[in-house]
This record gives C-alpha cells, sequence and structure tokens, in this order.
C-alpha cells in the first residue's frame, strides 16, 4: 500500500507529457493505481516467501474492491450506513471470538491485555480501531448522533492511542470550522501546511534515533529512550543504519526495512510483530523511496483538496479523513491495513455528501 502515491505520481507524469495538461481525474488515476497494486499483490505471492497466503488474496481482493469503488464513483452512491453496521457486526463477531479463546479477565481502557498477546489478534484490532475512527469522522459531520455514539464505543472498547491522538487532531479542526474560523482552515487547507507537518515529523523522528537523545533521556528522566517511545528509538535508528552515508535524495531499498531490522534487532527484545515495521510510515518511505518517493506519496491526499466545484464543509471533511490516515502513518503501520483503505474510500465514495 505504501507506493500507492509512487504509482499514481508516475500516472500523472505521463499523463501530462501525453496530453499536455496537468490534470488527471481523481477516479481514473486512483482506480489504476489500486488496481495496479492489486496486480502486484498478486505476483508477491509468487516471489516472497514471507507472505501468508490467507493474506496476499485477501488484501488482493480489497485492492481491486477499492479500484472499482474509485472507478464507480461518479455512477453509483454507496449507502455508508449498512457498510458501518455490517462492520460493526463482523467486529462484534472477532471480538467474542477472542473472548471465547482466550477468556475474559478484566476491563481496562487498553482493551482487553489478555485478548492482545497475539500479534494477529493486534492486527485486527488495529484496523477495528482505526476504522471506526474514519467511520466516526463520517458521522461527525454527519451529524448523525445515534452512529456517533456506536462509533464512539468502539473507538472507547478499542482505545488504540495512535487513533486517539489522530481523532483529536480531527476535532481539533471540525470545532475550528464549527466556530467558523476560516481564515485558520483556509491556512490548514494548503499543501504548504501539510509539507510542514511531515518535515517537522521527520525531524523529530530523527531526533527520537539519535543517541543524544538516548542519553538526554537517561540523564533527566532515568528511563531509556525506548521505555519512553515504546521501542521506537532503536527501531528508527535501525532503519536509519539503511541510509548513514548522507541525505536521500531518491532511495530504491524497496520493502528492505523489515529485512534490516529482522537482521539488527535482538529477537529476546522485540517480537517478530513488533521488529517487522518501524511503526513510522513517514519514515520508511523516506528511508525506502526517498525525498522523491515521499513527495510523490504526499501527493495521493493533496488529490482530495483539488476539486473546486465542492462547497467548504466537504472540502474539509475530505481533508479531515485524508489528515487522520495521514497522521496515523506517523504513527502506526497503516498503509499496510487494506481492510482500512477499504473503509476510507467507501467513505470518501460518498459524493453527495453534503451534511448540515
Amino acid at each position: 500500500m505504501k507506493y500507492t502515491g509512487v504509482i499514481f505520481g508516475l500516472f500523472y507524469i505521463g499523463h501530462c507529457v501525453k496530453t499536455n495538461s496537468i490534470y488527471i481525474s481523481k477516479k481514473d488515476g486512483l482506480s489504476i493505481s489500486f488496481f495496479i497494486l492489486s496486480i502486484v499483490g498478486f505476483i508477491s505471492y509468487f516471489v516472497n516467501d514471507l507472505y501468508d497466503t490467507n493474506y496476499v488474496f485477501l488484501d488482493v481482493f480489497i485492492l481491486t474492491t477499492i479500484s472499482l469503488v474509485f472507478y464507480s464513483l461518479n455512477e453509483h452512491e454507496l449507502n455508508v450506513k449498512y457498510i458501518f453496521y455490517i462492520f460493526v457486526i463482523i467486529s462484534l463477531l472477532w471480538f467474542f471470538q477472542q473472548i471465547n479463546i482466550y477468556g475474559l479477565s478484566s476491563f481496562d481502557f487498553n482493551f482487553f491485555s489478555n485478548i492482545l498477546f497475539s500479534s494477529n489478534s493486534s492486527l485486527k484490532y488495529s484496523v477495528i480501531s482505526y476504522s471506526f475512527g474514519l467511520f466516526f469522522i463520517y458521522f461527525l459531520y454527519l451529524n448523525d448522533k445515534v452512529n456517533l455514539i456506536i462509533s464512539m464505543s468502539g473507538l472507547l472498547l478499542t482505545s488504540k492511542r495512535a487513533s486517539l491522538i489522530a481523532l483529536f487532531c480531527i476535532l481539533v479542526i471540525f470545532f475550528i470550522f464549527k466556530m467558523q474560523y476560516f481564515r485558520i482552515i483556509k491556512v490548514l487547507l494548503t499543501h504548504t501546511f501539510v509539507y510542514s507537518v511531515v518535515s517537522v515529523w521527520i525531524i523529530f523522528s530523527l531526533l527520537i534515533a539519535s543517541d543524544g537523545f538516548d542519553d538526554f533521556i537517561f540523564s533527566n528522566f532515568g528511563v531509556s529512550a525506548d521505555l519512553l517511545t515504546m521501542g521506537r528509538h532503536t527501531l528508527y535508528k535501525s532503519g536509519l543504519s539503511m541510509i548513514s552515508d548522507g541525505i536521500p535524495v531518491v532511495n530504491f531499498y524497496f520493502a528492505s526495512t523489515y529485512s534490516v531490522l529482522t537482521q539488527l534487532l535482538d529477537s529476546t527484545i522485540y517480537s517478530n510483530s513488533e521488529k517487522i515495521l518501524l511503526h513510522n510510515e513517514m519514515l520508511r518511505l523516506y528511508i525506502e523511496t526517498g525525498v522523491v518517493g515521499l513527495m510523490f506519496f504526499l501527493y495521493f491526499y493533496f488529490l482530495f483538496l483539488n476539486d473546486e466545484y465542492i462547497d467548504l464543509r466537504r472540502k474539509v471533511f475530505l481533508y479531515s479523513i485524508s489528515m487522520y490516515m495521514l497522521i496515523l502513518s506517523f504513527l502506526d503501520n497503516i498503509l499496510l491495513y487494506s481492510v482500512c483503505w477499504l473503509v476510507f474510500s467507501l467513505v470518501y465514495s460518498k459524493k453527495s455528501f453534503y451534511p448540515r
């Protein structure tokens, strides 16, 4: 999923050269991108032994579905509420299945800790939490109080910290818009603002990975940087060891972060599920594709802000769900959660969405 922006960027450049224009429709571009990804995902099954067969075909199915959803944006209206109810039912079935397997000892706002011992359960837990967040934003702007409460209940039950942090930022944007601070909104809706946020986060990630940060934290707080950052200090440092010689403008380490972390990280400290990924997709794109690849990926988000025919409220909504996914990419492996991108495409597909 992380190369969606790169692929679309290539199609966009090719289209501009061919037609001598600077525009390609979101419908055609995104549909082509996700369809190409589904083909690449299918091919990966035959060339990489690390992939689980079930997940490969599930991802191919989801990517193909997303492609079809975007392709039909100008022709059909999807009933997001019905899809949401199906999602809630599936989430409840999974939840009760986990209780049946692992038991239920106690409840806290970090979900049922004994349910999350397996990485498989943790993955589904993240997908469910982030998807509930997307539905929450949708019903927030739609002012659908009943489904908003259901979405909030799902978020509180999962209580994924990354999701709650991202939603807090989106709620700030929502209330700024509700209070009619349109000057601030116009600043937030600019490409410059998004690029600035990403740049600051990349610099912050580089700071976390430094030895100086570890020394500072230990000297002043008596704990390691890994403890404070939930292991991200070592994860980031190990990933950045791939590009230790200078700042990458264009890199060709595609999908190599996994192998580097597997070789460098001590299995007695990190479980297999933890050492596969950096838990920071912006930093991972920076490491594996360089600045150019990262810029192509960010263009993927800007597509949702360039439609001059939608009103400001609709534009702020599209910006909110796009920023929600972008913030999650700072904190987790959101680009690998294809189910979340399916929910994203379904919510976005509501083209007649004019909440009041």
